[in-house]
């Protein structure tokens, strides 16, 4: 069945809704990936950070004896706070990156399903649209299937078939059968007498029997059959 111009649309944004919803959702899960691989950068980076500043600390003591612990301490304090703040930072950086990226690939999933849901639902209207029209048999215009009446042509089609109604075959014109053919060889015959009336004698030829009307005061006369050619009298009774 050929479909109309609203199932092919509705097939087109059907499409159009899964190509998205797939793409959507791919980006997702790639936007989720990158989030978790960047959260493990940080927290990494956090630990070298303060491994280095333990670091610097036990380098600090050596190179001054008479550095107190309490300064030490005071200086690994602060920089393991400063590597605190940069990885909150880079934190909030990431997390706010996969917001966005949830945000937009997540939108663009649940429109995905809900393009692909109204396209159904058209190719659906238009299916139904399509079986409840038929054609006219006569003009050929489409029209409701309930219809008993043709909105173009006018046509009555309670009293039609279903189906277009089709021309007779012309049939060949019937011809009178060909008189027999006369055998030379063949011994003359009488002609037959069939009847009179309204003043016309009606026989066969004796010859090829073809039907003879002539006359009645040509009865008893010698003619020539119209249709072999051969020579008879014309019979009276």
């Amino acid at each position: 069945m050929k479909k109309s111009p609203i199932q092919i649309a509705g097939s087109l944004i059907t499409s159009t809704g899964i190509i998205l919803a797939v793409i959507s959702c791919f980006q997702l899960k790639q936007a989720n990936d990158d989030y978790n691989v960047s959260v493990r950068v940080v927290q990494t980076r956090l630990a070298f950070d303060k491994e280095a500043s333990i670091r610097g600390a036990s380098k600090a003591m050596a190179n001054n004896p008479d550095l107190e612990a309490t300064d030490v301490i005071k200086m690994k304090g602060q920089i393991d706070s400063a590597a605190n703040d940069t990885a909150q930072e880079r934190l909030a950086n990431v997390e706010n990156d996969f917001s966005n990226a949830k945000i937009l690939w997540g939108s663009g999933c649940g429109g995905g399903v809900v393009l692909a849901v109204i396209g159904f639902l058209v190719n659906r209207r238009g299916k139904s649209i399509v079986e409840s029209q038929k054609k006219c048999p006569f003009c050929s215009e489409t029209i409701k299937r309930e219809a008993i009446k043709c909105k173009f042509c006018g046509a009555d089609l309670a009293a039609q078939p279903a189906s277009k109604p089709t021309t007779p075959p012309t049939l060949p014109p019937v011809t009178p059968p060909k008189a027999k053919a006369v055998d030379p060889f063949a011994r003359p015959t009488t002609p037959r007498f069939l009847r009179q009336e309204n003043g016309a004698i009606h026989f066969e030829c004796g010859y090829c029997n073809q039907h003879i009307e002539i006359d009645a005061t040509g009865g008893g006369a010698e003619i020539k059959c119209p249709e072999c050619g051969e020579r008879q009298n014309v019979p009276t009774s």
